[in-house]
């Protein structure tokens, strides 16, 4: 099931592989994408959207911040594009996993993404209502432990 093949809006022949291989998702969790509608928008806000198109639009956000050199404000741009409009809901309505992982390539590449115990969905729904890119240095570290 991991390999199995499907057709982009691209006209070209995808694998599951191919599509999430560069990421730290295993290929257990593969199974929880729809490669047929990988390129497809999602319409939001929607919070009775289907659980595997939440899932896929994720995954593919994944990949591109996996593949990319992007990091930092320009990811946080990136990401405020991407899921514009999506609720809290949305984020739960997909497969935990890949929120979870979301969270972490976000983090991974220096947007601040609140406290790490902050459940995946809340945390990124709360990212989206931020105007400016959060840093891991704010004034309060900066005020109590100076410059680094």
């Amino acid at each position: 099931m991991a390999t199995e093949t499907a057709s982009s809006n691209g006209g070209c022949t995808l694998t599951r592989e191919e599509l999430l291989g560069t990421t730290n998702l295993k290929a257990r969790e593969w199974r929880h994408i729809d490669p047929e509608i990988w390129d497809d928008d999602i319409e939001a806000p929607n919070d009775e959207i289907d659980e595997t198109a939440a899932t896929t639009y994720i995954a593919r956000a994944i990949a591109d911040y996996t593949d990319r050199p992007t990091a930092d404000a320009e990811l946080f741009g990136e990401f405020l594009q991407d899921f514009q409009g999506w609720t809290e809901a949305m984020f739960m309505r997909a497969n935990a996993t890949y929120t979870k992982e979301l969270k972490r390539i976000l983090r991974f590449k220096g947007v601040f993404t609140g406290r790490v115990n902050m459940p995946p969905s809340e945390a990124v729904a709360k990212l989206l209502r931020k105007e400016e890119c959060p840093t891991y240095m704010g004034k309060s570290f900066l005020n109590r432990f100076g410059k680094p």
